[in-house]
Order: C-alpha cells, then structure tokens, then sequence
C-alpha cells in the first residue's frame, strides 16, 4: 500500500512539473539559442511547408492530438464559452473511468 501510495505521489508531482513547464514554455523557447529551438522544432514537428503566404506545420505523436483537441477547444469556446469548451475536451467524459475511486 505504501508503494502505491508513494507512486500516485510521485505521478502527481510528476504532472505539477509538466504543468508548470507548459506554463513557462513560450518564455523558456524565446530565451534559447537559435540552435535548441531548432531542435525542439524538429521533436516537435514532422514536415513543414510553406504556401500562399501560410505556414503549414504537421506535429509528431502526441503533439498532433494535443493541437487538434487545442484547435477544437478554441471554435468551442469561441462558440460556446470557455465552460463549454473546457467540459468537452480537457476533462474526461462522464463513465470514462467507470472503476471505483479510491
């Protein structure tokens, strides 16, 4: 039980990192080197194309989901407000997770 326990712990502060870094993510790629954001470009993405005066970025595996579901959030809070579209795609569905809690 305490193995357990030490591990939901350590996913939990493992998920507060993630956050905090997203948070910071902007700022941390404009104060680096031209030379690691070219590298965080190529982890990121796959292909790039550029026509008619617009960029075209495809994403690697997750990234690609993470900004179809940001796309799809922003037309439903644009739509809908920003509850609408916070329900919809960033919290789990009721039934996802039909185990008990605890």
């Amino acid at each position: 039980m305490s193995e357990r326990q030490e591990a939901d712990q350590s996913y939990l502060e493992d998920g507060v990192r993630l956050l905090e870094l997203a948070h910071d993510a902007h700022e941390l790629f404009m104060s680096q080197p031209a030379e690691e954001k070219r590298k965080l470009l190529d982890f990121v993405l796959s292909n790039c194309t550029w026509g008619n005066g617009k960029l075209n970025a495809e994403f690697h595996q997750p990234f690609d989901i993470i900004a179809e579901t940001a796309t799809a959030a922003a037309r439903m809070e644009a739509e809908k407000g920003p509850e609408a579209a916070r329900c919809s795609y960033w919290l789990p569905g009721t039934g996802s997770n039909r185990r008990p809690a605890g």
